[in-house]
């Protein structure tokens, strides 16, 4: 599906908008429960709305995140990623993964998502040349983000901050290049 949308004036293509529950089950939750962690997030779909909720404990962890496995190519034309969501005023991410040959597979691209208002619908775009590379949550040095081998999106909170989180997502899209 392609928009037009007066705030993005170039054709966008839309990842997801969660109406298609098929769909939906392709989102994986990842706790920090893999490394001995204690956080718990999980996800949940009603009225074409995806919400991302849960409790964060940094006592041996603190992070959830939910992964969605991309198509070949889906986001090899776009700049950037626009969300649709609201938010609980928490500071979550965007991460990437791709194949490119060599690459350690525990180094995932990522980038803030930047909700200005707390309780409100917003429309939140991140620029592809914004994401940095980190394994573990920590920034490391490593080749480019390879939009065109990309394998993974994922949507993690993983601010430092114990506590109940909600992020509500409308729908997901890639637009670009200007």
């Amino acid at each position: 599906m392609e928009t037009t949308d007066p705030d993005r004036p170039l054709p966008c293509t839309t990842i997801t908008y969660f109406a298609d529950a098929s769909e939906n089950d392709r989102w994986v939750v990842v706790n920090d429960n893999v490394m001995g962690g204690r956080s718990l997030g999980d996800r949940s779909f009603a009225d074409e709305v995806m919400m991302f909720s849960g409790s964060i404990n940094t006592n041996g962890g603190g992070f959830s995140s939910l992964r969605l496995p991309l198509e070949p190519g889906a986001i090899a034309a776009a700049d950037r990623i626009v969300l649709t969501g609201r938010s609980d005023g928490r500071r979550y991410m965007v991460t990437f993964d791709d194949a490119l040959d060599g690459r350690d597979r525990r180094i995932s691209f990522r980038a803030p998502i930047e909700f200005d208002s707390p309780g409100e619908w917003e429309i939140v775009t991140v620029l592809f040349e914004d994401l940095f590379p980190a394994a573990f949550g920590q920034p490391v040095v490593a080749d480019p983000f390879r939009k065109d081998l990309a394998t993974r999106m994922g949507i993690m909170l993983s601010d430092g901050v114990d506590g109940d989180f909600q992020l509500e997502l409308d729908h997901i899209e890639v637009c670009g290049p200007e």
